[in-house]
């Protein structure tokens, strides 16, 4: 195994997202349910990610990446995260250059084994929070069993409202979180 599996509090810290894609809204998105600070590097966005930035929800630079974006300088600190979410080889590289001098943690989106963390499938209800990774090498897979898996806990959901005895769970305070979410 060669990630340590971590859930990371990001409420408040810097994010930059280089890329105005599906693949960059996505992400984006996850990031400030988590409380991110977000910006954006990117000559285009979805109509999402257009939203977001008249909603003042996230600050954007609309052009293309430029070596420096990302290091700590007059705007502050450098990103605690970069997420290179572009299809552009050149703009991915000068990502992965900065962030390394920054001391910033990147992932890319088109290589897994270029990243110093990757992003498992993951799903969410109340305080529930499920992750799964094949540490990069079959992301389908992952997104696969995190469905099952969610699928299968809302059935239990279900059944549960269904029925006062609920699940067959040992310890009430694994059926209390299952009611929760």
């Amino acid at each position: 195994m060669r990630y340590y599996p971590i859930f990371l509090d990001v409420c408040g810290r810097r994010v930059a997202v280089i890329g105005g894609g599906r693949v960059a809204e996505r992400k984006v998105r996850k990031l400030l349910r988590a409380g991110a600070r977000v910006r954006v590097i990117s000559p285009e966005l979805t109509p999402g990610l257009e939203r977001l930035r008249l909603q003042k929800k996230i600050q954007v630079a609309r052009r293309r990446y430029r070596q420096g974006d990302i290091r700590a300088g007059a705007r502050g600190a450098a990103p605690l995260l970069v997420f290179a979410a572009t299809d552009d080889p050149a703009a991915q590289r000068a990502a992965r250059q900065d962030a390394s001098a920054a001391g910033a943690l990147l992932n890319r989106a088109d290589d897994p084994a270029g990243c110093d963390f990757i992003v498992p499938a993951s799903f969410t209800r109340g305080d529930l929070h499920l992750a799964i990774s094949t540490s990069g090498t079959n992301p389908g897979l992952a997104r696969f069993l995190r469905q099952q898996l969610g699928a299968g806990l809302e059935k239990i959901k279900r059944q549960r409202a269904k029925s006062k005895n609920g699940p067959p769970f040992h310890r009430p305070a694994s059926s209390e979180l299952l009611l929760s979410f």
